[in-house]
């Protein structure tokens, strides 16, 4: 009878301690002291680098540079760039480039340098033994929708450039005797392409040195 006896109490001490945890345990979660994530785990969360690339307001791009008169092909973000070049007689020169299967061979000069898919276009630096063109080929359009030499870049060639998000900065050195024109003063200059809604602005005129 006393072991029943002290059975029934260590029972009920038991049950006092239990109900008094739920208790106490209810009153922090309501209280909002403790909270409970309903989301389950995600061990293959994606890391810093691709939330910020699939973010909707960065822009997707790929460069592909350094290509030293080899041919190249790469697929990205639903576009592909095919390129096949060669050299002879130790000049090198294309063969065939294709954007998504269309021939833009006409719209680049006499090798590529780098393209770099940009969104919905690519941009191809290509030239030639007097210097770079700087083409935009628009995926929206199938067409180019601009292409830069000094002709229609206040008389600079593109020697370089760089995308930040929806800015594309140029540098330009200028071309002078060599098309026929009086040096400025300014052989090198920086321009600004501002690219929004699939739409391109024309170069701005950054600033000129005049080294």
């Amino acid at each position: 009878m006393e072991n029943k006896k002290n059975n029934d109490t260590l029972k009920t001490v038991a049950w006092v301690v239990i109900i008094t945890c739920v208790i106490l345990l209810s009153a922090l979660l309501a209280s909002g002291v403790l909270k409970y994530n309903l989301q389950p785990i995600n061990n293959n969360e994606p890391n810093k680098k691709d939330t910020i690339d699939n973010n909707s307001d960065i822009i997707q791009t790929k460069l592909v540079e350094n290509i030293d008169c080899n041919s190249s092909e790469t697929t990205f973000n639903g576009v592909t760039v095919k390129l096949e070049q060669e050299k002879t007689n130790g000049v090198c020169a294309i063969r065939n480039i294709t954007i998504n299967d269309k021939d833009i061979k006409n719209d680049v000069s006499m090798w590529v340098d780098s393209y770099e898919i940009y969104d919905n276009n690519v941009i191809i630096s290509s030239g030639n033994t007097s210097g770079r063109l700087f083409t935009i080929y628009s995926l929206s359009t199938n067409s180019t929708v601009m292409k830069l030499q000094p002709e229609n870049l206040n008389g600079y060639w593109v020697t370089s450039y760089t995308t930040n998000n929806n800015t594309i900065t140029i540098n330009g050195k200028e071309c002078g005797e060599q098309c026929g024109s009086k040096s400025t003063g300014y052989p090198s200059a920086t321009f600004e392409i501002e690219y929004s809604n699939n739409t391109f602005s024309d170069p701005k005129l950054i600033n000129r040195t005049t080294s």
